[in-house]
């Protein structure tokens, strides 16, 4: 019963292994026609699209000698700082004839003299971003015209840094950025209702039911009153009844009144007070980080 379902993984484990052997020849015959436009678009003084073709093909097959070839090309179209990561980039990853080696290797120490260098060298689990390069892998070197640029880094989950950098010629800067802190935690504050305005509320509350008390004594004692007038007047067990009730009634309108008079103060307390401005010795939170001449 299991043959059908271990047949069926084989089988699509077997045709994802074909699919990327296949893939990479593409992979390679593609980077070598690449190759081969760049190399006619060089030779009819289209650099900049020479460039960008090599470097097309340097992502698809990556060798020292097609990145250095796009490092000649970005010089021959005056971009300066790109040639100068190309010729690194084919120096780092080796491969090159004695020749080309010492080529790449002159024309770069010819062209540090007149750039800078920055090395971001942290933080290590971010991408910098600077001039011509995008979300490169930290940590990074660049190279870049002499003058003002604003580095930034970021990391998986949004969160960036930045520092303004003078870039000067034939110097090397090394950057260590840091993350800015987390902000701080909001201190827990009451946000509940006004005690003053809850109380209030509770004492009309209570007012209005004592009134509703009151009003109940009222009629009993209305009720008792004419019982005892109805005997003509010889109920004194209805007389004392109608007595007690007055008295509870007068006794409860009061209570009522108080209750509902205290309410309607508090409420109209909390609602006019004005609480007082806040004081304290903490900072706000400010931008990430300050940007200085490094």
């Amino acid at each position: 019963m299991l043959r059908s379902p271990i047949v069926a993984v084989l089988a699509m484990s077997l045709a994802v292994t074909l699919a990327r052997a296949q893939d990479a020849p593409d992979r390679k015959l593609e980077a070598e026609a690449l190759f081969e436009q760049g190399t006619t678009a060089y030779q009819q003084g289209a650099h900049e699209r020479a460039a960008l073709l090599f470097e097309r093909a340097h992502q698809l097959a990556p060798h020292g000698a097609t990145i250095l070839n796009a490092a000649r090309a970005r010089e021959a179209a005056g971009n300066r700082p790109r040639a100068a990561d190309g010729y690194a980039e084919a120096l780092r990853l080796g491969g090159l004839e004695d020749e080309y080696r010492e080529l790449a290797e002159s024309h770069l120490a010819e062209l540090e003299r007149a750039l800078g260098l920055i090395r971001v060298e942290e933080p290590k689990n971010g991408v910098v971003s600077v001039a011509h390069v995008r979300r490169a892998p930290v940590p990074a070197a660049v190279h870049l015209e002499p003058g003002r640029h604003r580095v930034t880094v970021e990391r998986g989950d949004g969160v960036r840094a930045a520092r303004d950098v003078t870039a000067v010629a034939g110097g090397t800067e090394r950057l260590r950025l840091a993350w800015p802190a987390s902000p701080p935690r909001k201190p827990a504050t009451d946000e509940g209702p006004d005690g003053k305005l809850v109380a209030g509320a509770i004492l009309l509350g209570v007012g209005v039911l004592g009134a509703g008390a009151a009003t109940g004594f009222g009629v009993a004692a209305l009720g008792a009153r004419d019982d005892y007038e109805a005997s003509n007047r010889r109920d004194r067990g209805a007389a004392d009844t109608a007595e007690t009730l007055r008295t509870a009634t007068n006794a409860a309108w009061i209570g009522a009144g108080a209750l509902a008079v205290g309410g309607a103060v508090l409420m109209v307390l909390a609602l006019t007070d004005s609480p007082p401005p806040r004081v304290g010795s903490a900072k706000l939170p400010g931008p990430p980080l300050a940007s200085w001449r490094f």
